[in-house]
This record gives structure tokens, sequence and C-alpha cells, in this order.
């Protein structure tokens, strides 16, 4: 079978009770390079629009790991990037990872040799519930771990243009 990693589709939210370690999948890689690196919520829509862009890249300022996967031949495995060293004293944050695919066990071939995946991912525990209609926008924010609501949690839209479109402290 061919080698590949993955994050699986796109960016996301990573519950913080599900620990600090964010999975992606392999097959048939005897090792990767990984990255992980903590970025600002002022960073974040250009970081997302350049990972859109391409893919491929890597974060800037954080050191690459050199890591063994110990791969069992033609099977999808699990495996997980810790992110603890970009999450805040609370174990949250916005982090940028990165996985950059290493040697293929014998007699297999990369999809895509010395490929990059880069990913953003948000570790929180904390929802957002957003009705949206003609006469204006509700928003809600929870903790994911027992819905309560959180009051004075201060809410932030994002344009593509990097400016704040909107902030506000829901009741």
């Amino acid at each position: 079978e061919s080698a590949f990693t993955s994050f699986g589709d796109g960016h996301g939210v990573w519950e913080k009770s599900g620990g600090a370690t964010l999975p992606f999948s392999a097959r048939n890689f005897e090792n990767v390079t990984q990255w992980v690196q903590r970025i600002g919520a002022e960073d974040l829509m250009r970081r997302v629009l350049a990972i859109a862009k391409d893919g491929g890249q890597t974060p800037p300022a954080a050191p690459s790991t050199a890591r063994s996967l110990n791969p069992t031949p033609d099977q999808v495995q699990p495996h997980g990037l810790d992110l603890k060293s970009a999450l805040d004293a609370d174990g949250t944050g916005l982090v940028w990872a990165a996985i950059r695919d290493g040697a293929p066990i014998p007699e297999s071939k990369p999809v895509r040799p010395g490929s990059t995946k880069s990913t953003i991912v948000q570790v929180t525990n904390l929802g957002l519930t957003v009705k949206d209609a003609p006469d204006g926008t509700l928003v809600f924010v929870t903790r994911l771990d027992n819905a309560q609501p959180v009051a004075g949690a201060s809410v932030s839209l994002i344009g593509l243009d990097e400016k704040v479109a909107w902030r506000g402290t829901p009741p």
C-alpha cells in the first residue's frame, strides 16, 4: 500500500477534556517530522488563509522534532502529536501543528513524497452556538464539559481581511 499521513479534514476544535494530544493517522511511514506552535487570535485568519493556499507550510517559530512511528505494514494507525508546549497553563490555546512525511517502509511509496500537512486547532472547553437571522445574530457561549452558559465571555468575529467585524459579550 502507499504511504500517507493525515490530520483529517481541515482545521478544528479539540476539546480540552480530550487531553493535549492531537490525533493524526499514518500508513507505512517509519518516521515523520513534527512541529507545534502557539498562535494568537490576531494571527488566526492570516495563518488559515496561508495554509489554505499552501498546506505544506510549517510554523516558522517552532523547532522541528523527528519522530519514529513503528508502523504495522499496510495498516492505517492512529498517532498523537503532543500540544502541551503550545498551550497555556489551563491547557487551552490556538495551535498551528504540522507533520512532514519521512521514510516509507520498504516496498511502499509515499502518495506525495516529502509532503507536509498543517492544521490550526483550538484547544478549548468553550463552545459557541450561533443563530443567524436577517434581523440579527444570537450567540451563546457554553462549556463543553457540562453545557453551562459562560457569562461575560468575549466573542469576536474576524473577517477574511483580518479585521474584527464584530466584538461583544453575550449575556
